[in-house]
C-alpha cells in the first residue's frame, strides 16, 4: 500500500477480511481507501497473502512447490544495486536494503492516509516480518521501525564481537555542513514546488564536535547527533543511524542516510545555488505576499479615510484606469495563492491529481499568467510615479516595492514550474 486515496464504501467481498481504517483509534472507522495512481498504492492485500509473498521471496521464487519466479530473477530483485557507498544501505529492485544487528534485511513500506505497512525479509535467517497499522494515531513518530528494532534485538540480538567503531578526530565537519535537497522529487512539473519544503540542513554541534540534521529526531523528539567514525561517514551517537557523504561528478556533495527503511530510496543533494534554497525563497515569498496584501487592504481603507476627511483623489481618467489595473493584478496574484493553498490542502487525497482537477488548475494558471503579464504594468506604474515630481517619496517607494514584489513572485512561479502547461505528472 502507498499514499492516499479517494474514499468509497468497502466492497462486500472484503468486509470479512479487511480491517477498517481510523485517523485516531478513538474515532469512528473511515471508508475504504482506493488509490488510482498506479502502480503505487493500487493494490490492497491481507496479511495472509503478504505472508505468502514473503515466503516465496525467502525461497527464491518458490511457494508450496510451485515456481512463481525464476531463482535468478528473485536473486536479482534482492541484490544490492550500484551507486550507494559501501557503508550505507542501498536500493534493490522493488526492495529497500537495511541492516540490523549484523544481518542484511530487505523490505518495503507503504502508506495511505489510514493504513501504514512495512515488510521485512531477514534473508540469512529465512525470516520475515509484516507490520500493518490501521491508524497512525496522533504520534509524530513512525513506530513501525521502532517495533522492528525491538523484534531484532529480541530474536536476533547483536553479536558482541561486532563492536561499534569509535569516533575519529573529525576533520570533515566543515566540509559537509550545508543545505541539501531530496533526489526523489519532480523536476519538470508544478509538483517541483514540494522539493522546496523537503530541504534538510546539516548543522555543526560545536561543543560535541558532531553534526545533526533537521527533521531527524529520536524518540525524545530531540535531534540525533552524529560523529565521524570514518572519513565522511558519521554514526549516530548511541544509535544505529548512519550518514555517508560523497561527491558527484560535478563535485557536489551527496548525503546518503541510513535512518529507517525509507531512506535508501532518497539521496540528498547539495543545494548549491541560493535561488533553490528555502531561506531565499521564503524571504522572497514573505516580502512579496506582505506587499501585495498590504496593497489590497490599503485600497478600501484609504477610500474610507478619504470619504470621512472629504478629500477626493485627484486623478486623470488614464491614471484611474492604471490604478484599477494595478489593484486587479495584485488581486490576481493573491487569488492564485489562495487557490494553490486550497489545492495543496486537498492533496492528502492523491486522486485529486487526475483529470477532475484539470479545470481548477487551469483557472489558477490563468490567474498566475494575468499576474505575470500584469507585472509589466506595475513596473510602468512605478516608473510613472518616480517621473512625477509632485508625488511624495513614500508613494514612490511603495510602488517600487510593489513592482519588486510582482516581479519576485512572477520569478517564483516560473522557477518552480508552477505555470507548467502540461498537466501530466
Amino acid at each position: 500500500m502507498n499514499n492516499s486515496t479517494f474514499e468509497q464504501p468497502l466492497p462486500n467481498r472484503f468486509k470479512a477480511s479487511m480491517s477498517c481504517g481510523y485517523l485516531l483509534g478513538s474515532d469512528n472507522p473511515k471508508p475504504f481507501e482506493l488509490l488510482q495512481v498506479a502502480p503505487a498504492g493500487s493494490l490492497s492485500s491481507t496479511a495472509v497473502d503478504m505472508s505468502h509473498f514473503m515466503i516465496m521471496h525467502l525461497q527464491k521464487g518458490l511457494y508450496k512447490g510451485i515456481r512463481i519466479l525464476k531463482p535468478e530473477t528473485s536473486i536479482q530483485m534482492q541484490a544490492r544495486q550500484k551507486g550507494w557507498p559501501k557503508a550505507i544501505n542501498a536500493m534493490c529492485l522493488g526492495f529497500y536494503e537495511q541492516s540490523r544487528n549484523g544481518y542484511r534485511i530487505i523490505g518495503h513500506e507503504g502508506n495511505t492516509v489510514l493504513f501504514h505497512s512495512n515488510i521485512y525479509l531477514i534473508l540469512d535467517a529465512n525470516t520475515g516480518l509484516f507490520i500493518s497499522y490501521n491508524s497512525a494515531g496522533d504520534s509524530k513518530l513512525d513506530l513501525r521501525d521502532n517495533l522492528f528494532n525491538k523484534f531484532m534485538d529480541r530474536y536476533f540480538p547483536e553479536d558482541s564481537k561486532n563492536e561499534a567503531k569509535l569516533p575519529i578526530e573529525s576533520s570533515n565537519i566543515q566540509h559537509v555542513i550545508g543545505t541539501y535537497g531530496p533526489s526523489r522529487c519532480c523536476e519538470t512539473t508544478f509538483l517541483r514546488i514540494f522539493k522546496l519544503f523537503q530541504e534538510i540542513k546539516v548543522v555543526d554541534n560545536f561543543e560535541e564536535h558532531s553534526i545533526s540534521i533537521t527533521g531527524f529526531n529520536g524518540l525524545n523528539q530531540k535531534p540525533l547527533h552524529f560523529k565521524e567514525i570514518e572519513p565522511l561517514i558519521f554514526q549516530e551517537v548511541d544509535g544505529k543511524a548512519k550518514i555517508a557523504f560523497v561527491q558527484d561528478v560535478k563535485g557536489h556533495r551527496i548525503a546518503h542516510i541510513n535512518y529507517d527503511i525509507h531512506y535508501p530510496s532518497v539521496a540528498f543533494q547539495e543545494v548549491d545555488t541560493i535561488f533553490d534554497k528555502q531561506s531565499f525563497n521564503f524571504i522572497l515569498l514573505g516580502f512579496s505576499l506582505s506587499v501585495l496584501m498590504c496593497t489590497i487592504v490599503a485600497w478600501p481603507i484609504s477610500a474610507v479615510i478619504r470619504k470621512y476627511s472629504k478629500k477626493s483623489l485627484i486623478l486623470s481618467p488614464n491614471e484611474k484606469k492604471l490604478r484599477i489595473l494595478v489593484y486587479f493584478i495584485c488581486l490576481s496574484f493573491l487569488s492564485y495563492i489562495v487557490g494553490m493553498i486550497v489545492f495543496v490542502s486537498m492533496l492528502s487525497d492523491f486522486s485529486i491529481l487526475s483529470e477532475r482537477s484539470d479545470i481548477y488548475l487551469r483557472m489558477l494558471q490563468l490567474l498566475a499568467l494575468i499576474g505575470i503579464l500584469g507585472s509589466f504594468v506595475v513596473i510602468y506604474n512605478s516608473i510613472k510615479y518616480w517621473a512625477d515630481k509632485q508625488e511624495c517619496v513614500w508613494k514612490k517607494l511603495w510602488n517600487t516595492f510593489l513592482a519588486i514584489a510582482c516581479v519576485g513572485f512572477s520569478w517564483f512561479i516560473y522557477h518552480w514550474n508552477l505555470l507548467d502547461f502540461s498537466l501530466k505528472y
